[in-house]
């Protein structure tokens, strides 16, 4: 009963609000007829003066005031454009005919609105965003003097910083004037005007036109920008960055000084250092000075210049012409390079490390005359004289004193076989594989044979050689004093290689018989070669120095036991070592380093070491202990036992394992 209840008095409530918004619509689109609007001939008056209970519109459109409803619509007949049916006096022109100002201020400052496209003044809708008279003027209508031009015609101006002063727009790209839109983004006639559209005087040149200033520095002191592709003073566009005209300046696009040469024509320099001095940028390769680019890489004009671009005189001859130059000192001292191959005086690259023209010089380029030779090589007409004077070397090949490299490792023109820098050791060496002919010949240098040659106590690869004498006529020593000969023979040679056997051989103080074997072992070789007490003067690279006797061809160490003696009694003995890997007591000589060092490696010469002096396996790696002075090998002795016996028995017990255990697994295959 309750919710029956209301029901009933919501559905009442409702009836009586729908009438009562029915009565007010209806009154409110009721037209009094106490009034004639006609008679009000302004908006303000239409709007304004009607008495109560009347009320009348302006159309804008027909510039009539007509009869209105109490809610603002027009009681008969239509306005034509949307909004311009006004019952308040807000949206209503100061004036009575709007199109009479012929100004933007005046147009807006009397509540009109100015078609900046048509330069008319107009009434304005009731939202002011459109005209009355229904003409489209997109984004060039105005309602305030925010953006109305300070002259009357933008037009008449004929300069960028004019045209901003009077709030009017610069188009740079057809450098005129013109009014702009409201947003002042675009101009009002249409026109497009891309990055070069100016509302103010930031980038705005200070002169009308920049194409009359004809180099850099007056036109960019004038806000304009200079083109050093062209050579031309262009405005720039409203970020600076491009030319207004469209065209492309690249990397040589400048609008400071900064960048300008300080002369208006650079090609007119002819040398490195004034092209550099006066802000201009030299190319060695074509010997050309040309404006640079604003980065100061590359040239604004021509081709590229690779590595001879130089834009500081920092590298620049202190000549005009490098070439002009015809001696190493003379070229280096004036800031040129020497090129050693050519003969040749050439300029440099910025780096200095190669020539500007000319092909690559390799080692003959010179920078400093350190590496000039201090007179004409090609005058010395011997070894001595020649190897004796700075940076020039002997080519024993063709009898000439040549120019040497930076290193002095080859000649700069050519190619040398005997070639001889610093003295003329080389010559001797070189031509003179063996002691006969080093003391045969009659070479001006002046060789002899040098048997045992000795650097800091060690022999050298080769001990045996000929070698430079003190001078060309004295053949008493050799020439250096960094190493010593065991035996000098300047007259006669050593007839070791004569002799066919060891006895023979060791017959000779001056000779020793070596057996040489491959590092494997194999192609063992027996030979007399000179030598001493202490080691055979021969080379030894890729060789293995399997025995080598001085003096004697027999051995008397009858107690070198190999397999049984421990190394206490082994080192005891007079002329017997101890090889701790393999527990062996054998021949040996604790002064030579040739054996048995090659099997065992290093050399014990004094006592055992506890591990190994009971004859006991060590730890310490391969190593000699040795008591004696008559040198041999493990496997070359007299009156001793080889080792032999012992690998032929290690390789006899290996064999008999491996059939042990193959026995064993046939064994279990089986059962």
């Amino acid at each position: 009963m309750r919710t029956m209840k209301g029901k009933m008095i919501l559905l009442l409530l409702v009836g009586v609000f729908s009438f009562s918004l029915a009565s007010e619509q209806e009154t409110l689109a009721t037209c009094p007829t106490t009034v004639d609007c006609s008679q009000y001939t302004s908006c303000t008056t239409c709007t304004s003066s009607p008495p109560s209970g009347s009320y009348c519109g302006w159309c804008g459109t027909s510039n009539t005031c007509m009869n209105a409803t109490a809610g603002g619509s027009i009681c008969t007949g239509s306005c034509g454009v949307s909004g311009c049916f006004k019952t308040s006096s807000t949206y209503c022109p100061t004036v009575s005919d709007c199109s009479s100002l012929t100004s933007c201020n005046d147009c807006t400052n009397a509540q009109c609105a100015w078609c900046g496209q048509s330069h008319k003044c107009e009434e304005s809708s009731s939202s002011g965003l459109t005209p009355c008279s229904g003409d489209a003027c997109s984004v060039c209508w105005k309602n305030t003097d925010t953006y109305c031009p300070a002259v009357a015609d933008c037009s008449t101006i004929d300069n960028c910083a004019d045209c901003a002063d009077a709030k009017c727009a610069w188009c740079g790209n057809t450098r005129t004037c013109s009014e702009a839109s409201s947003s002042g983004l675009t101009p009002c006639s249409g026109d497009s005007c891309k990055q070069c559209f100016k509302t103010t005087d930031t980038y705005c040149p200070k002169v009308k036109d920049c194409s009359t200033l004809h180099n850099c520095t007056a036109c960019a002191e004038a806000q304009c920008y200079w083109c050093g592709a062209t050579s031309t003073c262009l405005e720039g566009t409203s970020s600076g960055l491009t030319p207004c005209s469209g065209d492309s300046c690249s990397a040589c696009w400048k609008g400071t000084t900064t960048y300008c040469p300080a002369v208006a024509n650079c090609s007119t320099l002819t040398s490195c250092s004034e092209c550099a001095q006066e802000g201009c940028a030299w190319c060695g390769s074509s010997r050309t000075c040309t404006e640079a680019s604003s980065s100061g890489l590359s040239p604004c004009k021509g081709p590229a210049c690779d590595v001879c671009w130089k834009t500081t005189d920092t590298y620049c001859p202190a000549v005009e012409d490098c070439a002009s130059l015809t001696n190493c000192s003379s070229c280096t001292n004036q800031g040129c390079y020497w090129c050693g191959q050519t003969q040749t005086c050439r300029e440099g690259s910025s780096s200095g490390l190669t020539p500007c023209v000319g092909g690559a010089c390799d080692l003959c380029w010179k920078e400093t005359d350190t590496y000039c030779p201090a007179t004409n090589c090609s005058t010395i007409s011997n070894c001595r004289d020649c190897t004796a004077s700075s940076m020039c070397g002997w080519c024993d090949d063709t009898q000439q004193c040549m120019e040497a490299t930076t290193s002095g490792s080859a000649p700069c023109q050519g190619l040398c076989n005997v070639w001889a820098f610093g003295d003329c050791a080389m010559v001797c060496a070189k031509k003179y594989p063996n002691c006969t002919s080093c003391n045969t010949q009659n070479d001006p240098v002046g060789c002899a044979w040098c048997s045992g040659a000795l650097v800091n106590g060690s022999p050298l690869t080769t001990p045996s050689y000929c070698a430079l004498t003190v001078s060309s006529t004295d053949r008493s020593q050799p020439s250096s004093d960094h190493y010593k000969c065991s035996t000098w023979s300047p007259e006669v040679c050593p007839a070791c290689s004569t002799y066919g056997d060891c006895a023979s051989c060791t017959s000779n103080s001056a000779c020793g018989w070596a057996t040489t074997s491959s590092p494997t072992g194999l192609n063992m070789n027996s030979s007399c070669v000179e030598g001493n007490e202490k080691f055979p003067f021969m080379k030894t690279a890729g060789l293995l120095l399997i025995s080598y006797y001085y003096g004697t061809c027999s051995l008397s160490v009858p107690q070198c036991n190999p397999l049984s003696s421990s190394c206490d009694h082994c080192i005891g003995t007079p002329g017997c070592v101890f090889c701790s890997p393999t527990q062996a007591c054998v021949p040996g000589n604790a002064t030579n380093l040739y054996v048995p060092v090659m099997t065992c490696l290093t050399l014990q010469k004094q006592a055992c070491s506890p591990s190994t002096a009971s004859g006991g396996s060590s730890d310490s790696g391969f190593s000699f202990f040795t008591g004696g002075h008559t040198v041999s090998s493990s496997t070359t002795t007299t009156g001793g036992t080889s080792h032999v016996g012992a690998i032929v028995g290690g390789v006899l017990g290996g064999v008999a394992f491996v059939a042990l255990v193959a026995g064993g697994i046939w064994f279990y295959i089986r059962r």
